[in-house]
């Protein structure tokens, strides 16, 4: 009786186990996107002009998404495109970059039970790389490696003591190249980017964000601590206000837009809007006037499932 009880016992671990990480799925790209709706195809037109308002050309970007809400097809206009095959899970098994190298995806779980995808390159070149994503409870990426094999690591070969190297089942030696943690906070929303790489856990990307009492709320990208992007939302998520700073060593100015004229489909997502230059003086900064020198123009198109 008590060998069967402890049978019973492991066999219901395994089964909540299992349960618990089948549930994981990579984050759709419709949630990336913050699209509403099934979006089956989505078509972004973007004309760019330069504060002279000489025309800097436009950007064409189209996205096809499967039913569950991935991207199978990314083409940039005439310049390159980029594939995605799923299984019958919807997980993705297949890709070709945008260099025409063809990807091959595998799944597993690691001891702290995230979702591990190792992407591998299909063909063998001098230079092969290897990358491993891990996915949270919440399908968000938490922590993401990449790794290399020189023609020494090929041959088992390990140069330095202080490397870390890992050894693939299919293709052998590997040295960590880089490896990035994703930190969000309690809702969900991305924080910072940590490079646990670098010895003293250098931080190269920092997010944050400035919430108001209306609503309104800003997004900061500081790169390198070097420059800056940030973007200011109204409460209904809409981008109004992008900036583009630098500190060298003090902090400048260099782009400032206001967007207006923002228009919705009956879904909720966004199909036109305007960006105009602001005047910046005092050698960057100050903010002067609105100008009417227009910076972007942008449209886009979505054909949903029925």
């Amino acid at each position: 009786m008590k060998k069967f009880f402890l049978l019973f016992t492991l066999m219901l671990l395994v089964f909540n186990y299992s349960y618990s990480v089948s549930k994981i799925m990579p984050e759709n790209d419709w949630k990336k996107m913050n699209l509403k709706g099934r979006v089956m195809k989505m078509v972004k037109k973007v004309h760019k002009y330069n504060s002279d308002g000489k025309s800097l050309g436009e950007e064409e970007i189209t996205f096809i998404f499967n039913s569950q809400g991935y991207i199978t097809t990314e083409i940039h206009g005439g310049a390159f495109s980029l594939s995605y095959e799923y299984d019958e899970n919807g997980y993705l098994i297949r890709s070709v970059d945008v260099y025409g190298i063809e990807h091959e995806y595998e799944y597993e779980y690691d001891e702290n039970g995230y979702l591990v995808q190792t992407d591998r390159e299909r063909k063998k070149r001098s230079f092969a790389t290897i990358a491993k994503n891990f996915y949270n409870k919440d399908g968000k990426l938490a922590k993401r490696q990449l790794f290399t094999q020189s023609e020494y690591s090929k041959k088992g070969i390990k140069l330095s003591s202080s490397a870390k190297y890992e050894k693939d089942k299919k293709k052998g030696l590997f040295e960590l190249l880089s490896e990035e943690t994703y930190v969000y906070d309690k809702n969900g929303k991305l924080l910072r980017i940590d490079d646990t790489k670098a010895s003293a856990n250098r931080e190269y990307i920092v997010i944050t964000f400035e919430n108001f009492k209306d609503g309104k709320y800003i997004k900061t990208v500081e790169v390198n601590r070097i420059q800056a992007f940030k973007t200011c939302y109204d409460k209904d998520g809409n981008e109004i206000e992008w900036a583009w700073i630098t500190y060298s060593p003090e902090e400048q100015i260099q782009t400032f837009i206001l967007y207006s004229g923002i228009k919705k489909d009956k879904y909720g997502n966004l199909i036109e809007k305007t960006g105009k230059y602001l005047e910046i003086t005092d050698g960057g900064k100050k903010l002067g006037k609105e100008t009417e020198a227009i910076a972007e123009e942008m449209k886009i198109e979505y054909k949903y499932y029925e």
